[in-house]
Formats: structure tokens, sequence, C-alpha cells
């Protein structure tokens, strides 16, 4: 099975999903699924400019995480899945362009799952920014990616041009939220659904392989 899985790397709802599909796949011993992470740029018009300082400019992009509520919700669904949500941490909006790269990088090497999800820890556990290449560089290195790989792939123009154009291919078909999954190319759910349902659409996408054959 294919999936493709459209995500940002400051999107709190795409970590709990990652875990939540994550959960799902290790019940599953009756297919195998090959995850394509596919770069949602979540503040795409900033992809040219530093960090964004949180006193500067989120409350206007991020304002979603200011809500007591939704915070609680995040926290409360992170702890069933071994998240450790700190928002009082978050001290700036990353660029996220950069992680991005190294995670197409990691996924070429076939370690996307767990570079993801230490880059995911980093911002929204520790209040790290994931725009910084030495940042990234390490959690790379942590996960025993090549050392010319981590050093040059900042200037990896076939990385750059990956994030952008899946950012744009999602952009054309009105894909406007995330997380976003695409089971075999045919069957799509947005939003950050529980194991159940992520369950089902996998029954579906089967169901549907077989009727094929």
């Amino acid at each position: 099975m294919h999936i493709d899985f459209a995500y940002d790397t400051i999107c709190p709802w795409s970590f709990i999903t990652k875990r939540r599909l994550q959960k799902v796949l290790a019940t599953r011993s009756d297919f195998k699924a090959t995850i394509n992470w596919q770069p949602f740029l979540l503040n795409h018009q900033f992809k040219n400019l530093d960090n964004i300082l949180d006193r500067d400019l989120r409350p206007n992009i991020n304002r979603e995480l200011e809500n007591d509520q939704l915070r609680i919700s995040l926290i409360n669904a992170g702890k069933t899945l071994g998240i450790d949500f700190n928002f009082e941490n978050l001290k700036l909006l990353s660029n996220t362009i950069n992680s991005h790269k190294l995670i197409k990088l990691a996924q070429n090497l076939g370690c996307a799952m767990e570079v993801i999800d230490r880059v995911f820890k980093h911002y929204f556990e520790y209040g790290n920014d994931i725009g910084s290449i030495a940042l990234l560089r390490k959690i790379g290195f942590e996960e025993g990616l090549d050392h010319q790989l981590l050093k040059e792939f900042p200037d990896n123009n076939e990385n750059f041009d990956q994030v952008n154009s899946f950012n744009l291919l999602f952009q054309h078909y009105k894909i406007n939220g995330i997380p976003t999954l695409v089971f075999d190319k045919k069957f799509a759910i947005s939003g950050a659904q529980d194991t159940i349902v992520l369950e089902k659409m996998i029954n579906i996408s089967l169901e549907s392989a077989r009727d094929l054959l």
C-alpha cells in the first residue's frame, strides 16, 4: 500500500496523526505500507525568510495555538500517544523548509519515520528551533545519516525542488488543510482522524485493490 502523507513540521495534528498511523500499522501484518512524506508548508509565504519571532507574527500565523481549549485537546490527545506537548516552550515560528529537506533525505535513505519524530519532538516538546541547520544536522547524525550528505542537504537543489513541487501540487488540488492522507492515490482523508478511521481507510483501500485482481 502506498500512503501519501501531507504534513508540516510545525503542525501538532500532523504529529498526532503520524503517531496514530504508526500505531495502526504496527498492528497489521497482512500488507506492507510505503509512506511518502509530502511537505505542505503552512507558512509558505515565509519560506525565504528567517524564522519568525513569536512576538512579531505568531499571533497572526499560529494564533490557533493560543486557544486554551485547543491546547488542552492537543495535550490530552498527545498523552495517549507518548507525546508531551509543551506549548509554553514555543518561542518562535520556525521556517520549516530545511526540516522538510532533511526528511526527504531521510526518506531516500529509509529512515524518515524516525527523523520526523525527532523533528516534531524538538519543536513541540523541547521548544527548539527546527529551522536551525545545526540542529537538523544533529538530528540526522543521531539517526546515522552520512556526514557528507548532512553537510550538503541545505543546499541540495533536488530536495528543495521536491519540497516546493509537492507544496504546489497540493495547492493545485485544493488541499488546504493538514494532515491529509491519500491511500493508494485513490482515497483521501483530511484532519486528525482517530485510529479507527485510519484503519477503516486502510481496509477500504485494500478491498479496492483486491477487487482489481
